[in-house]
């Protein structure tokens, strides 16, 4: 299991319930509610992943909250949740190796000190 192959499910974008790391499509039942999930909750991918799955792949269910319950053949119930409710989907901030802010850290910095300047100017109004 890769994060190659997550990618690859993630690129084609499938109409139908299909898990991103075994890219095996989702059947019976448990297709059903994998795609009503789909569509009640807005996803923009209908690919779906376990926690252990996750956790192989070094990615991490950040939104815990929408979980669906899918039913093996056993009748065994699994927790399994949309590619993005994981950080997979999310865009990495990269960091700095000179120690040096990163531009990302510099415009939040101004957005900061203008916002202090405005309250300050506007105080100074009333006064």
């Amino acid at each position: 299991m890769s994060k190659v192959k997550l990618r690859e499910t993630i690129n084609e974008n499938p109409t139908y319930p299909k898990n991103g790391i075994t890219q095996k499509p989702y059947k019976k039942t448990n297709y059903k509610t994998l795609n009503e999930s789909y569509q009640q909750n807005g996803y923009t991918h209908n690919v779906w992943v376990t926690e252990k799955q996750c956790e192989r792949v070094n990615v991490k269910v950040i939104d815990k909250n929408q979980k669906v319950h899918i039913v093996d053949r056993f009748g065994n119930k699994t927790d399994i949740f949309n590619i993005s409710q994981t950080d997979f989907m999310k865009p990495k901030v990269k960091k700095s190796i000179s120690g040096k802010p990163t531009q990302l850290q510099r415009i939040e910095t101004l957005e900061k000190l203008v916002h202090h300047l405005l309250e300050n100017q506007s105080l100074q109004g009333e006064g």
